[in-house]
């Protein structure tokens, strides 16, 4: 199943680069391919005039190293596979949920099948300039945004199986 990693930010200005990413992980399948839908707060579609970027993603793994558990068998974070949304951009003011569709290919069939999808908090998109996001270092303690910091640091990934 498909879950939201990381959440994008609360509010953006528009014209900019939603910051931190959406950052969406999947279990490891082969033509397993993703797709964002951006739906206003009326449940309509945005159309591709005022979403910019790449809305149609492959999943990446990280090859992280194995990790073995108490019971002797291991596993690793190859198991899932990451997709990040980095340059999507939104150009026009309003509230939006963010919905990623995770398909496979059928290659039996020849089609593509829908698997399941996820969906983001609202992120609201606003004319005027909005304090900037920031992922954070310890997402345990603050939930997906730290409030202790307003620079942007290189956000990191962490698998924890």
């Amino acid at each position: 199943m498909a879950n939201i990693v990381v959440q994008p930010p609360e509010q953006i200005q528009v014209g900019v680069v939603l910051y931190p990413p959406l950052v969406i992980r999947t279990p490891e399948t082969e033509g397993t391919f993703l797709q964002l839908v951006v739906f206003d707060s009326h449940n309509n579609v945005l159309g591709g005039e005022f979403v910019q970027g790449s809305i149609m993603k492959t999943p990446t793994s990280l090859g992280a190293p194995a990790a073995e558990s108490a019971g002797g068998s291991t596993s690793t974070a190859a198991n899932h596979e990451f997709t990040v949304f980095d340059d999507i951009i939104i150009i026009k003011s309003g509230t939006y949920r963010l919905v990623v569709n995770r398909c496979c290919i059928d290659y039996t069939a020849g089609e593509a099948v829908h698997v399941d999808r996820v969906v983001s908090r609202n992120v609201r998109v606003r004319r005027h300039s909005v304090a900037a996001e920031t992922p954070c270092m310890y997402p345990f303690l603050f939930g997906s945004m730290c409030p202790l910091s307003s620079s942007r640091p290189t956000y990191v990934l962490l698998y924890h199986g």
